[in-house]
C-alpha cells in the first residue's frame, strides 16, 4: 500500500523496467505522459517503445554506464503513443528488489521549457542580427560623412583647415571603425582593442601621408576586450594624441618614435600610454587649460568618459597617460 501510494502521489513519472528495458510497473503520471495505460505499459520494452532513435541506440551503453556507477542523469528525448516527441530529465537508480535488479527512473517532463530556450535561443539570434545590421549601416553613413570630408578636403587650399578637416575625418572613421568591428565580430558588445588600435593608428599615419620624417610607431596593446563605451573613447584618445606627436613632436624632419601601450593591470585598472620622444611641451603648460581642440579633447575623453585619472608626462618627450576602469562603475584611481 505504501509503495503503491508513492507511485500514484508521484507528481513526476515514476518508471521501473528490469535489465533488458522491458516495464515492471510506471505511475500512473508516467502512463499518462507516455500515452498509454498504466496495464498496457507493463511488459513493453522502454527504450524500443518510448525513446528516440538516437537515444534508444544508445541504451546498452547507458545501461552498462548506470549498473556500473549505480546511477545515470541525462536528458531523453521521447515518443508518445501518438508520435509526438517529447524532452525529460531522467535520474536512473539501480536498486535489488527480491533477488533481481532493476532500473527505477524518475523522468521530468522537460518538454514546455525545451520549448522556451529555443524560443529564447531564436529570439537573441534575430536581436543579434538586427544589431549587427545596424551597426553596418551606422559604419557605413559615418563613412559617407568622412568620403564627404575628404571631397571637401581636396577642394581646400588653406593646409591649416585642411589639417583641420583631416583630424575631423580621423575622429569620425574611428567610431565608424568601431561599429565596423562590431559587425565582424563573433559577439556584438566586445571588440578586440589591440586590432581596433593598430588599424586606427596605421589610418593615422596614412592621413598625413608620406613623409620624409623618420618616425617609426610601436604598439604594445594586450589582447583584451572592450566595449563599445569604453573603445570608442579610447580610440579617440589614441587618435588625438598620435595626431598631436606628428604635428609637433618632430620638428624639421627631426628622427623619432611614437609608442601606443594598452595594459590591463588587474585590480589596478587599465593603463593607456601615447608616448613620444620628441621635443616636448613646454614647461608650465596645463592640459585641462588648453585652448586647442585636440588635447582638450584628450582630457575631457579622460575624465568625462572614462571616468579616469590622466597625467601628461614631460620627461624625454611627451606621455600622455591616463588609468581608468572598463566596467561601468568606474572608480578614480589615487595615482599612476
Amino acid at each position: 500500500m505504501r509503495y503503491r501510494t508513492v507511485l500514484e502521489f508521484a507528481p513526476d513519472m515514476v518508471i521501473i523496467y528490469d535489465l533488458e528495458g522491458k516495464i515492471v510497473d510506471v505511475s500512473p503520471v508516467g502512463a499518462k505522459i507516455l500515452g498509454v495505460t498504466r496495464e498496457e505499459a507493463i511488459g513493453l520494452n522502454a527504450p524500443e517503445r518510448f525513446w528516440a532513435e538516437e537515444d534508444r541506440a544508445r541504451f546498452p551503453e547507458i545501461l552498462k554506464e548506470t549498473l556500473t556507477s549505480g546511477e545515470f542523469f541525462r536528458d531523453i528525448e521521447g515518443v508518445h503513443a501518438d508520435g509526438r516527441h517529447w524532452f525529460a530529465e531522467s535520474n536512473a537508480k539501480v536498486a535489488e528488489l527480491g533477488e533481481e535488479k532493476y532500473v527505477i527512473v524518475i523522468v521530468r517532463d522537460v518538454t514546455e521549457r525545451r520549448q522556451l530556450e529555443e524560443q529564447l535561443r531564436a529570439a537573441l539570434k534575430e536581436k543579434e542580427l538586427l544589431l549587427r545590421e545596424i551597426h553596418h549601416r551606422v559604419k557605413n553613413n559615418m563613412q559617407i560623412i568622412s568620403s564627404l570630408l575628404a571631397l571637401q578636403l581636396r577642394n581646400t587650399p588653406s593646409e591649416k583647415m585642411r589639417a583641420l578637416f583631416r583630424e575631423s575625418q580621423n575622429r569620425i572613421l574611428s567610431m565608424a571603425m568601431i561599429h565596423e568591428k562590431l559587425y565582424q565580430a563573433e559577439g556584438i558588445h566586445k571588440i578586440n582593442i589591440r586590432d581596433y588600435v593598430t588599424d586606427l593608428v596605421h589610418e593615422v599615419l596614412g592621413s598625413f601621408g608620406k613623409s620624409s620624417n623618420p618616425i617609426s610607431v610601436r604598439i604594445d596593446v594586450d589582447d583584451i576586450a572592450l566595449g563599445m563605451n569604453t573603445a570608442i573613447p579610447c580610440g579617440l584618445i589614441v587618435i588625438e594624441s598620435v595626431t598631436n606627436a606628428l604635428k609637433h613632436a618632430f620638428p624639421h624632419g627631426r628622427r623619432g618614435e611614437i609608442t601606443v601601450a594598452l595594459h590591463d593591470d588587474g585590480d589596478r585598472g587599465l593603463n593607456l600610454m601615447v608616448q613620444d620622444n620628441g621635443a616636448g611641451i613646454p614647461p608650465g603648460l596645463k592640459i585641462d587649460e588648453l585652448s586647442s581642440l585636440g588635447l582638450r579633447l584628450v582630457w575631457d575623453l579622460a575624465k568625462y568618459q572614462l571616468r579616469g585619472q590622466i597625467g601628461l608626462l614631460r620627461e624625454n618627450g611627451t606621455t600622455v597617460h591616463v588609468v581608468f576602469e572598463e566596467s561601468s562603475g568606474r572608480s578614480r584611481h589615487d595615482g599612476f
